[in-house]
């Protein structure tokens, strides 16, 4: 996966516009996920048995940077590092 600085945060941003509008809607099981865009994803942040336990109350969800992106990221900070 290649780093594209201004590519990659419009990505971000897509996802980032798609949550906000999707929480606002209240469809929270419509939230991109990890494989819906390269860069970025939101899933939720409580564990499971808490959702069962408070099935009334709306579910933390917390977006994320992919794996893959941030590998990336990482791998071509050391290469100019050495």
């Amino acid at each position: 996966m290649e780093v594209r600085r201004f590519e990659d945060l419009a990505e971000a941003q897509k996802v980032w516009a798609i949550a906000k509008q999707k929480a606002r809607d209240k469809k929270y099981d419509e939230l991109p996920g990890v494989k819906e865009n390269p860069v970025s994803h939101v899933r939720p942040h409580d564990s499971k048995k808490n959702y069962s336990k408070h099935p009334d109350k709306p579910k933390l969800h917390c977006f994320w940077l992919r794996n893959p992106f941030v590998k990336t990221i990482y791998t071509k900070a050391k290469a100019v590092k050495q």
